[in-house]
């Protein structure tokens, strides 16, 4: 039949309780090509290749429908990668086609070390350079300031010595004349670097990690941004929702109606109810189950007193093929 409704999952449940696994297997692939990865059917479907004994069969079914039951979640995320990287695209090239609003990504100093960097611009004459940074030593280096600590003279006779600890009565302070003063033509200039403070350093709020990162907040591109994440999670909750009834039905399937052991015969069918559809007639039918199919329009003439002529059609045919 042509149209299947979701209920055909709890009819091929019906049918594996019939100890019928080969039509069972038969309604789920037929329902399964209009309604793919319905995890109920999916259920069963394997329930009845493991009727059979198909237990590699049944197994891969399982494996195969984890995939089929999230496969629209993956599609879902794959096409979120792709707007991703098409606001990427439209953000930089927003942010870096203009050259007025470009912003330096390098590490920008605060205003007191440029202003030092201002100062060794050189004038083009070199004699000017050497007068504007000549300097003499002596105003420069305070011989007082500068300490300079050599070994005492008996050092290799202590060093040699294991026992002996070293202190501070094994050294001995250089007189002034010992210290080397600093050549007058070395371009030593202390003078420049005296306004540098803590202020000078460079600073975390002086670096800008991200240029153009605070004209995107607050965006007509954030808003799009958002509101598509928005509309995505939404579909993602949809789909799990759906995915957790079709799991509840087989739950509460598989503890109603669980499937009996190896020891159900053949030759129990007549004692089992099944509920008969016209799914499962027409079944009947094509599997030449004549007298079978018969009953089950007789009771679906019964049933659905509305189409009787049209089942009365059917089981003409039926006892046409019976002669």
């Amino acid at each position: 039949m042509s149209d299947i409704s979701l209920m055909f999952a709890v009819e091929a449940e019906q049918l594996l309780l019939a100890d019928l696994p080969e039509d069972a297997i038969e309604l789920c692939n037929k329902g399964l090509e209009i309604y793919p990865g319905y995890a109920a059917a999916l259920s069963v479907l394997a329930k009845a290749h493991k009727a059979l004994g198909e237990k590699n069969i049944a197994l891969q079914i399982i494996d195969d429908s984890q995939y089929q039951i999230l496969a629209p979640s993956y599609e879902i995320i794959h096409k979120s990668v792709e707007e991703d990287a098409k606001l990427e695209d439209v953000f930089i090239e927003d942010n870096f086609t203009s050259n007025s609003e470009f912003v330096n990504p390098a590490v920008i100093l605060n205003s007191d070390v440029a202003d030092i960097q201002k100062d060794y611009v050189l004038s083009d004459s070199p004699e000017d350079d050497d007068e504007k940074y000549s300097f003499d030593s002596e105003d420069i280096l305070n011989l007082e300031d500068n300490i300079e600590v050599e070994l005492s003279d008996n050092f290799d006779s202590v060093a040699n010595n294991d026992d002996t600890i070293l202190d501070s009565s094994n050294f001995e302070i250089a007189s002034d004349e010992t210290i080397n003063i600093a050549d007058s033509d070395l371009d030593y200039q202390p003078e420049k670097f005296a306004g540098l403070n803590s202020k000078s350093t460079i600073s975390a709020s002086n670096i800008d990690l991200i240029p153009g990162l605070h004209r995107f907040q607050n965006s007509r591109l954030q808003s799009l941004f958002t509101n598509r994440k928005k509309r995505i999670n939404a579909d993602i909750y949809k789909i799990i929702s759906k995915q957790s009834q079709y799991i509840s039905l087989i739950s509460s399937l598989s503890h109603a109606n669980p499937i009996k052991p190896d020891s159900h015969h053949k030759g129990d069918r007549k004692k089992t109810s099944v509920i008969v559809t016209e799914t499962i007639a027409d079944i009947l039918v094509k599997q030449g189950a004549y007298e079978e199919a018969k009953v089950a329009y007789k009771e679906l003439s019964k049933k659905y007193p509305e189409k009787k002529k049209q089942f009365d059609k059917i089981i003409a045919n039926i006892n046409k093929k019976l002669i």
